[in-house]
């Protein structure tokens, strides 16, 4: 997977749980931490791309109860995860 596809998933993410936004505060911060996840990884130096990885293995953890409520984010955020982890050793 490229950077841009990563990009991708994480806006395709980030416009899926839009539509959940109402259900509460966490899913705003769950918005607000993958624009900040997009802008690491837009520049993906190895202090960004460490930083990335923690981001999305924090929202990774926040997600796990409700995978199966939002399987297409949930399996969005293992792909995300997976190109991280390639890119940080």
């Amino acid at each position: 997977m490229e950077m841009e596809e990563v990009r991708k998933r994480i806006s395709d993410a980030k416009t899926y749980l839009e539509d959940y936004r109402m259900y509460g505060r966490m899913v705003a911060d769950a918005i607000d931490a993958l624009d900040r996840l997009d802008g690491l990884v837009a520049d993906p130096t190895e202090r960004h791309l460490t930083e990335a990885l923690k981001l999305a293995e924090g929202l990774n953890e926040a997600l796990e109860p409700y995978r199966s409520y939002v399987p297409t984010p949930a399996e969005y955020m293992d792909q995300i995860l997976g190109w991280l982890k390639s890119q940080t050793g």
